[in-house]
C-alpha cells in the first residue's frame, strides 16, 4: 500500500448524508475547510498507531451520476491512496456503517455494527 513504508498515507472518505459526515468527522484532527471547484472539503488527520493519514472528506449527497462527478473531482484534487465512501443503514433496530473501499479498480465492501 503507498504510504506504508513510510508510515504515512493520504485518503478520501466520501458520505452522502450529515450523520455519516458527522460520524467520519468526529475521528478527525485538525480539520480545516478547503473550497475546490465550488465543492467544500474538510482535510484533517487521523493517526492510528505509528500510522498517520491525512484525510479529505466531502458530503457529497445521494444519487451515482452527482456521487461519481463528485468522486472523480475529490480523487483529481486529494490524490490519494485510497477512497472510502461511507454510508450508515438502519435495519429494526441496528444501525450499521457501510463502508466500501477502492483502491484503484479493486473493490471491497464491510459492513459493520456501530454506534452513530
Amino acid at each position: 500500500m503507498p504510504g506504508k513504508a513510510s508510515g504515512r498515507g493520504r485518503a478520501v472518505i466520501l458520505t452522502a448524508l450529515p450523520v455519516e459526515y458527522e460520524a467520519v468527522r468526529a475521528h478527525l484532527r485538525s480539520l480545516r475547510e478547503e473550497i475546490h471547484k465550488g465543492t467544500i472539503y474538510e482535510r484533517g488527520n487521523f493517526i492510528a498507531g505509528e500510522r498517520w493519514w491525512e484525510i479529505g472528506i466531502a458530503q457529497i449527497g445521494a444519487g451515482n451520476s452527482g456521487a461519481a462527478f463528485e468522486a472523480e473531482r475529490a480523487i483529481a484534487y486529494f490524490d490519494p491512496h485510497i477512497v472510502l465512501f461511507v454510508a450508515a443503514i438502519k435495519l429494526t433496530d441496528i444501525e450499521y456503517l457501510y463502508l466500501c473501499a477502492c483502491r484503484h479498480c479493486n473493490l471491497r465492501t464491510d459492513v459493520m455494527q456501530c454506534d452513530i
